[in-house]
């Protein structure tokens, strides 16, 4: 009988154990992204502002792809795929904005 009870008290205390760690979870949500370009018609050889806008939850944070950090947050990265364009320059963060910690 001592043995029953052990049993339903263990299995009682990891009931309540992992029902705490329900409402714990924080949703993260997904910036989400528009593009457009400096110029709506585009010939061979011109050169062209890619433009990219994201908009984020309100209180969540994205670090500027000029954010120096060793070791913590990552900064913001934009992978291009190199097909039929050659990349001038680098990326530019525009209105980018420092969080008082």
């Amino acid at each position: 009988m001592h043995q029953i009870n052990s049993i339903l008290l263990i299995l009682f205390l990891l009931v309540i154990n992992f029902s705490c760690f329900n409402g714990n979870a924080q949703k993260v949500e997904e910036p989400n992204w528009t593009f457009t370009t400096s110029q709506n018609e585009v010939k061979v050889g011109d050169e062209i502002e890619l433009i990219f806008k994201a908009q984020i939850t309100p209180k969540f944070y994205m670090y500027s792809s000029d954010f120096k950090c060793n070791g913590g947050p990552n900064p913001a990265q934009i992978t291009f795929d190199k097909k039929g364009y050659e990349l001038v320059g680098s990326l530019k963060p525009v209105n980018s904005k420092k969080e008082k910690g």
